[in-house]
């Protein structure tokens, strides 16, 4: 099967938020190629509801100075990353995948405001097909919204 893997790392470092996407615009020997979409994302907290987000380039997380300080009450929210992504006609009759490579810790993908779908754990990779959410004729809005609140269901409990 033809497929075109868009991969996403979202990586946790104690308890980082980091979204990063990583690969090489190659095909590989079954099909399948891979874009690197790292550069330019918009960042914002959930709860900042109006206005644009900070531009970001992927790996990026907002704790970096309060949980490797070791404070135990380093801000544990949502964070909001959206990029446009253009459709590439090379896609046609391809699976477009977007891989996850971590996030912690529990992260919601939506394309074009449609839910593709959802996953728990902080250090497992996982993968969405975004195929059927995808629009030939207009940019696509990719939104990750990657919480880090306290989820007792999320492995590991410890060393958070």
């Amino acid at each position: 099967m033809n497929m075109t893997v868009l991969k996403v790392r979202l990586i946790a470092v104690v308890v980082l938020s980091a979204l990063c996407v990583s690969s090489a615009a190659a095909a590989d020997m079954d099909g399948r190629t891979a874009a690197r979409i790292n550069d330019d994302w918009s960042f914002r907290f959930a709860s900042q509801v109006s206005g644009r987000g900070i531009r970001v380039d992927l790996p990026h997380t907002w704790n970096a100075g309060d949980a490797l300080s070791g404070n135990a009450a380093y801000q544990r929210t949502t964070g909001v990353y959206e990029k446009r992504l253009k459709y590439d006609p090379s896609w046609n009759g391809r699976r477009v995948i977007l891989r996850f490579e971590g996030a912690n810790q529990n992260v919601a993908v939506w394309v074009n405001s449609r839910l593709a779908g959802t996953h728990k754990g902080g250090y497992t990779a996982f993968a969405m097909d975004i195929t059927d959410l995808l629009r030939e004729d207009a940019d696509n809005l990719l939104t990750v919204r990657v919480s880090n609140a306290l989820d007792q269901d999320v492995m590991p409990l410890v060393d958070d």
